[in-house]
């Protein structure tokens, strides 16, 4: 089994900056790091040449960029996973800082028929400035003073969190894209990510959905694969595109509408 790590952003190199050097320090790397960027500037861009001379992750990295036209995250998220050549796909944020084993914990808990969600601790924007400023987790005293909430979230333990790993509820599917792990033959069956969802939110939500009707279980991975959410502020509630995600699962749309297909 080979694994991508896809890495969305936009516009935001400092945190991207921590992310990848967090990716650096894990366990087990992947086989690939695709930047799936949704229309950076040239700063981002000089930070991934940066990088792409890192001598641990370097080779690793492909950048694939879209044009700026509004928040697209379906879209860059399929160009991405088209881009790949690996069979498992783990998917984050370009705000998200990863625990030193959090691909290892997913490659644990990697099994065909399952999507996964990991654990996700959100940190306070004092923290957070810290963090963007020195890159150094380790030089910052105890994490609990930073988080926003959820603090349990933070604590890893993997022989605890195998106890959840059949924690399958159909009716509950809503999902965080910013931490799930899925099986790329499963992302191309059901057309990938559905562009045709616009601005923030529900998009992840409905690939999920989608690969429930298709026999895919989700598994909400608790105590492992945890991530560090550096401060934004919320960019909004998502309502229009949860009218559109109702409506889809009263259809039982199995394929996205505006999908994947167009860039394999």
């Amino acid at each position: 089994m080979t694994t991508a790590l896809v890495i969305t952003t936009y516009n935001r190199p400092d945190a991207l900056d921590v992310v990848l050097d967090s990716v650096r320090l894990q366990t087990v790397l992947p086989e690939e790091i695709i930047i799936a960027d949704d229309g950076s500037g040239q700063e981002t861009a000089n930070l991934i040449t940066q990088w792409k001379s890192d001598p641990e992750i370097g080779r690793l990295i492909k950048h694939v960029w879209q044009e700026d036209d509004g928040f697209r995250p379906g879209a860059i998220r399929n160009k991405a996973i088209a881009a790949s050549k690996c069979d498992y796909i783990i998917q984050i944020d370009g705000d998200m800082m990863l625990h030193a084993k959090f691909i290892e914990d997913h490659l644990k808990v990697a099994r065909p028929g399952y999507v996964v969600n990991g654990s996700r601790v959100r940190l306070t924007p004092e923290l957070t400035e810290r963090i963007c400023a020195t890159h150094r987790m380790k030089r910052l005293g105890p994490i609990s003073k930073g988080i926003l909430k959820d603090r349990l979230k933070a604590f890893r333990c993997h022989w605890l969190s195998s106890l959840f790993l059949d924690n399958f509820k159909p009716h509950k599917y809503f999902s965080i894209g910013c931490n799930m792990a899925f099986w790329r033959k499963d992302a191309i069956a059901v057309n990938g990510f559905d562009e045709t969802f616009k601005g923030w939110g529900h998009e992840d939500s409905d690939f999920t959905f989608r690969l429930s009707r298709i026999g895919i279980k989700k598994c909400d991975l608790r105590y492992a694969a945890v991530q560090f959410h550096l401060y934004h502020k919320q960019r909004g509630n998502g309502e229009e595109n949860l009218v559109v995600l109702r409506k889809r699962n009263a259809e039982g749309i199995i394929k996205a509408v505006k999908g994947i297909d167009q860039y394999l």
